[in-house]
Protein backbone atom coordinates (compact mmCIF):
# COMPACT_ATOMS: atom_id res chain seq x y z
CA UNK A 1 0.00 0.00 0.00
CA UNK A 2 0.97 3.77 -0.95
CA UNK A 3 1.28 5.34 2.48
CA UNK A 4 3.37 8.51 0.88
CA UNK A 5 0.59 10.69 2.45
CA UNK A 6 -1.55 8.39 4.90
CA UNK A 7 -1.80 9.78 8.41
CA UNK A 8 -4.84 7.83 10.00
CA UNK A 9 -4.04 10.12 13.22
CA UNK A 10 -6.37 12.67 11.96
CA UNK A 11 -8.93 9.96 11.41
CA UNK A 12 -8.48 8.61 14.70
CA UNK A 13 -8.67 12.35 16.57
CA UNK A 14 -11.90 13.13 14.64
CA UNK A 15 -13.58 9.10 15.28
CA UNK A 16 -12.78 9.60 19.44
CA UNK A 17 -13.98 12.93 19.32
CA UNK A 18 -17.31 11.66 17.17
CA UNK A 19 -17.90 8.66 19.80
CA UNK A 20 -17.68 10.98 22.88
CA UNK A 21 -20.01 13.68 20.99
CA UNK A 22 -22.60 10.81 20.20
CA UNK A 23 -22.28 9.68 23.82
CA UNK A 24 -23.23 12.94 24.99
CA UNK A 25 -26.27 13.23 22.53
CA UNK A 26 -27.50 10.04 24.02
CA UNK A 27 -27.33 11.73 27.37
CA UNK A 28 -25.34 8.42 28.71
CA UNK A 29 -22.04 8.41 30.91
CA UNK A 30 -18.67 6.23 30.63
CA UNK A 31 -19.87 3.73 33.39
CA UNK A 32 -23.50 3.38 31.96
CA UNK A 33 -22.17 2.22 28.26
CA UNK A 34 -19.50 0.04 30.05
CA UNK A 35 -22.74 -1.71 31.72
CA UNK A 36 -24.91 -1.58 28.81
CA UNK A 37 -21.75 -2.93 26.65
CA UNK A 38 -20.69 -5.72 29.40
CA UNK A 39 -17.28 -3.99 28.93
CA UNK A 40 -15.24 -2.59 31.77
CA UNK A 41 -14.87 1.25 32.15
CA UNK A 42 -11.32 1.54 31.68
CA UNK A 43 -12.74 0.33 28.18
CA UNK A 44 -14.75 3.12 27.33
CA UNK A 45 -12.13 5.41 28.62
CA UNK A 46 -9.41 3.95 26.26
CA UNK A 47 -11.64 3.66 23.17
CA UNK A 48 -12.61 7.57 23.77
CA UNK A 49 -9.15 8.73 24.44
CA UNK A 50 -7.95 6.80 21.22
CA UNK A 51 -5.74 4.89 23.30
CA UNK A 52 -7.48 1.76 21.91
CA UNK A 53 -8.76 0.96 18.31
CA UNK A 54 -12.53 -0.66 18.68
CA UNK A 55 -13.67 -3.28 16.40
CA UNK A 56 -15.79 -2.70 13.68
CA UNK A 57 -18.50 -5.09 15.83
CA UNK A 58 -18.09 -3.61 18.77
CA UNK A 59 -19.10 0.12 17.18
CA UNK A 60 -21.84 -1.15 15.53
CA UNK A 61 -23.13 -2.00 18.87
CA UNK A 62 -21.97 1.37 20.46
CA UNK A 63 -23.35 3.12 17.71
CA UNK A 64 -26.81 1.11 17.92
CA UNK A 65 -26.66 1.61 21.77
CA UNK A 66 -26.12 5.70 20.82
CA UNK A 67 -29.58 5.21 18.76
CA UNK A 68 -27.07 7.00 15.89
CA UNK A 69 -29.04 6.31 12.56
CA UNK A 70 -28.09 4.28 9.25
CA UNK A 71 -26.34 6.77 7.41
CA UNK A 72 -24.32 8.21 9.99
CA UNK A 73 -23.75 4.55 11.37
CA UNK A 74 -21.87 4.02 7.89
CA UNK A 75 -20.00 7.14 7.44
CA UNK A 76 -18.52 6.51 11.14
CA UNK A 77 -17.75 2.82 10.35
CA UNK A 78 -15.90 4.81 7.38
CA UNK A 79 -13.90 6.62 9.57
CA UNK A 80 -13.05 3.60 11.88
CA UNK A 81 -11.32 1.73 8.83
CA UNK A 82 -9.67 4.79 7.73
CA UNK A 83 -8.20 5.41 10.86
CA UNK A 84 -6.23 1.58 10.77
CA UNK A 85 -4.81 2.61 7.84
CA UNK A 86 -0.47 1.79 7.83
CA UNK A 87 0.72 5.70 8.61
CA UNK A 88 3.39 7.01 6.38
CA UNK A 89 6.14 6.31 8.96
CA UNK A 90 5.28 2.53 8.49
CA UNK A 91 8.35 1.87 6.18
CA UNK A 92 10.54 2.81 9.33
CA UNK A 93 8.66 1.09 11.96
CA UNK A 94 11.76 -0.92 13.04
CA UNK A 95 13.28 2.24 13.74
CA UNK A 96 10.38 4.28 15.22
CA UNK A 97 9.91 3.47 19.26
CA UNK A 98 5.98 3.70 20.09
CA UNK A 99 6.27 7.11 21.79
CA UNK A 100 8.11 8.59 18.87
CA UNK A 101 5.13 6.69 16.87
CA UNK A 102 2.31 9.00 18.83
CA UNK A 103 4.60 11.97 18.47
CA UNK A 104 4.72 11.85 14.54
CA UNK A 105 0.94 11.35 14.35
CA UNK A 106 0.71 14.47 16.63
CA UNK A 107 2.61 16.07 14.81
CA UNK A 108 1.37 15.38 11.55
CA UNK A 109 -2.49 15.99 12.46
CA UNK A 110 -1.25 19.73 14.63
CA UNK A 111 -2.34 22.96 13.72
CA UNK A 112 0.09 24.57 15.99
CA UNK A 113 3.93 23.45 16.68
CA UNK A 114 5.76 25.35 19.23
CA UNK A 115 9.38 24.34 19.40
CA UNK A 116 12.38 25.54 21.35
CA UNK A 117 16.00 24.07 21.32
CA UNK A 118 19.02 25.63 22.88
CA UNK A 119 21.80 23.98 21.20
CA UNK A 120 21.11 22.09 18.28
CA UNK A 121 18.82 23.02 15.41
CA UNK A 122 15.15 21.54 15.12
CA UNK A 123 14.30 18.25 12.95
CA UNK A 124 11.89 20.03 11.31
CA UNK A 125 14.44 22.23 10.03
CA UNK A 126 17.60 20.32 9.78
CA UNK A 127 19.41 20.07 6.09
CA UNK A 128 20.12 16.44 5.13
CA UNK A 129 23.41 16.82 5.51
CA UNK A 130 23.13 19.00 9.12
CA UNK A 131 20.73 15.69 9.59
CA UNK A 132 23.09 12.84 8.55
CA UNK A 133 26.07 14.44 10.86
CA UNK A 134 23.34 14.79 14.01
CA UNK A 135 22.61 11.42 13.46
CA UNK A 136 26.04 9.69 12.56
CA UNK A 137 26.75 10.94 16.78
CA UNK A 138 23.98 8.48 18.29
CA UNK A 139 23.10 5.83 15.69
CA UNK A 140 26.09 3.38 13.77
CA UNK A 141 23.28 1.61 11.43
CA UNK A 142 20.79 2.69 9.33
CA UNK A 143 21.67 6.25 9.32
CA UNK A 144 20.16 7.13 5.83
CA UNK A 145 17.04 5.92 6.55
CA UNK A 146 16.84 7.82 9.67
CA UNK A 147 17.65 11.16 7.85
CA UNK A 148 15.11 9.92 5.27
CA UNK A 149 12.48 9.61 8.15
CA UNK A 150 13.70 13.07 9.41
CA UNK A 151 13.28 14.76 5.88
CA UNK A 152 9.79 13.03 5.32
CA UNK A 153 8.77 14.90 8.87
CA UNK A 154 9.29 17.79 7.37
CA UNK A 155 6.64 17.67 4.79
CA UNK A 156 3.94 18.96 6.76
CA UNK A 157 4.98 21.98 5.76
CA UNK A 158 3.88 20.81 2.20
CA UNK A 159 0.22 19.82 3.53
CA UNK A 160 -2.34 22.21 1.73
CA UNK A 161 -2.98 23.40 5.30
CA UNK A 162 0.22 23.64 7.29
CA UNK A 163 0.80 24.28 10.52
CA UNK A 164 1.81 26.89 12.28
CA UNK A 165 5.13 27.01 13.54
CA UNK A 166 6.89 28.70 16.11
CA UNK A 167 10.53 27.93 16.61
CA UNK A 168 12.72 29.58 19.59
CA UNK A 169 16.47 28.64 19.46
CA UNK A 170 18.80 29.21 21.64
CA UNK A 171 22.33 31.62 19.87
CA UNK A 172 24.21 27.96 20.58
CA UNK A 173 22.32 26.09 18.13
CA UNK A 174 23.71 28.76 15.39
CA UNK A 175 27.05 28.64 16.66
CA UNK A 176 28.24 25.21 16.39
CA UNK A 177 29.09 23.85 13.67
CA UNK A 178 27.53 20.37 13.63
CA UNK A 179 29.53 18.78 10.33
CA UNK A 180 31.91 21.46 9.96
CA UNK A 181 31.31 25.61 8.92
CA UNK A 182 30.49 24.72 5.35
CA UNK A 183 27.01 22.43 6.34
CA UNK A 184 26.44 25.32 9.12
CA UNK A 185 26.37 28.05 6.69
CA UNK A 186 23.96 26.20 4.64
CA UNK A 187 22.06 25.68 7.51
CA UNK A 188 21.67 28.79 8.39
CA UNK A 189 20.93 29.66 5.17
CA UNK A 190 17.93 27.26 5.04
CA UNK A 191 16.24 28.71 8.28
CA UNK A 192 16.46 32.28 5.97
CA UNK A 193 14.41 30.62 3.57
CA UNK A 194 12.32 28.94 5.98
CA UNK A 195 11.56 32.35 7.46
CA UNK A 196 9.87 34.21 4.30
CA UNK A 197 7.26 31.25 4.64
CA UNK A 198 3.79 33.06 6.54
CA UNK A 199 3.37 29.94 8.45
CA UNK A 200 7.17 29.65 10.03
CA UNK A 201 8.91 31.75 12.35
CA UNK A 202 12.42 31.31 13.98
CA UNK A 203 13.09 33.58 16.53
CA UNK A 204 16.49 33.54 18.29
CA UNK A 205 17.95 33.59 22.17
CA UNK A 206 21.24 36.06 22.23
CA UNK A 207 23.68 34.67 24.96
CA UNK A 208 23.47 38.13 26.08
CA UNK A 209 19.73 36.77 27.27
CA UNK A 210 21.66 34.87 30.62
CA UNK A 211 19.91 32.58 32.11
CA UNK A 212 16.05 31.45 31.16
CA UNK A 213 13.77 28.67 31.48
CA UNK A 214 14.51 27.01 28.50
CA UNK A 215 17.51 25.68 30.08
CA UNK A 216 15.93 22.52 31.39
CA UNK A 217 15.66 21.31 28.03
CA UNK A 218 14.55 20.95 23.97
CA UNK A 219 10.74 20.83 24.33
CA UNK A 220 7.71 20.55 21.22
CA UNK A 221 3.88 21.56 21.94
CA UNK A 222 1.50 20.40 19.47
CA UNK A 223 -1.45 22.18 19.00
CA UNK A 224 -5.05 21.36 17.67
CA UNK A 225 -7.86 22.67 16.35
CA UNK A 226 -10.49 20.05 16.69
CA UNK A 227 -11.51 20.62 20.37
CA UNK A 228 -9.26 17.85 21.56
CA UNK A 229 -6.53 18.95 24.35
CA UNK A 230 -2.53 20.06 23.23
CA UNK A 231 -0.05 17.41 23.47
CA UNK A 232 3.48 17.97 24.80
CA UNK A 233 6.87 16.33 24.26
CA UNK A 234 10.12 16.25 25.41
CA UNK A 235 13.11 14.12 25.47
CA UNK A 236 15.07 12.91 28.38
CA UNK A 237 18.04 10.16 29.69
CA UNK A 238 15.47 7.62 29.72
CA UNK A 239 13.73 8.89 26.62
CA UNK A 240 11.29 10.33 24.56
CA UNK A 241 8.04 11.53 27.10
CA UNK A 242 5.16 12.64 25.85
CA UNK A 243 2.50 14.12 28.10
CA UNK A 244 -1.33 14.42 27.26
CA UNK A 245 -3.95 14.41 30.06
CA UNK A 246 -2.37 16.29 32.42
CA UNK A 247 -3.52 20.08 30.53
CA UNK A 248 -1.62 21.88 33.54
CA UNK A 249 1.54 20.39 32.80
CA UNK A 250 1.07 21.20 29.00
CA UNK A 251 -0.06 24.59 29.67
CA UNK A 252 2.85 25.17 31.70
CA UNK A 253 5.00 24.32 28.69
CA UNK A 254 3.02 26.63 26.55
CA UNK A 255 3.66 29.10 29.20
CA UNK A 256 7.26 28.78 29.33
CA UNK A 257 7.37 28.57 25.15
CA UNK A 258 5.70 32.03 25.79
CA UNK A 259 8.17 33.85 28.00
CA UNK A 260 11.14 32.30 26.03
CA UNK A 261 9.85 33.87 22.45
CA UNK A 262 9.79 37.26 25.11
CA UNK A 263 13.66 37.78 25.22
CA UNK A 264 13.91 35.95 21.52
CA UNK A 265 15.24 38.15 18.75
CA UNK A 266 12.23 37.98 16.08
CA UNK A 267 11.73 39.21 12.37
CA UNK A 268 14.35 41.41 10.80
CA UNK A 269 16.30 41.14 13.83
CA UNK A 270 16.66 37.28 14.14
CA UNK A 271 17.06 37.64 9.91
CA UNK A 272 19.88 40.38 10.83
CA UNK A 273 21.24 37.89 13.22
CA UNK A 274 21.21 35.18 11.42
CA UNK A 275 22.96 36.89 8.24
CA UNK A 276 25.83 38.02 10.84
CA UNK A 277 26.51 35.05 11.78
CA UNK A 278 26.23 33.29 7.73
CA UNK A 279 29.21 36.33 6.56
CA UNK A 280 31.94 35.45 9.32
CA UNK A 281 31.45 31.62 8.41
CA UNK A 282 31.98 32.57 4.64
CA UNK A 283 34.74 35.15 5.72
Amino acid sequence: MDTTFVNPSNDQRKLKLVLRHKRDEAGLLQRQVAEAMDWSPSKVVRIENGAVRISTNDLKALLNLYRVGPAEVEEIIALAKASRRPPWWSEFADLVSPEFAQQLGFESSASRLFNFYGTVVPGLLQTPEYAQAVIANFASDDVARLVNLRMRRQEIFARPEPPQARFVLGEAALHIQVGGPQILRAQLERLLELMKASQVSIEIIPFTAGAHPGMIGPFEVMGFDDGDGDVAAFESPTGLTLIREEVGIVSKYRQTFEALSGIAAKGDDAVVHINKLIKSLTD
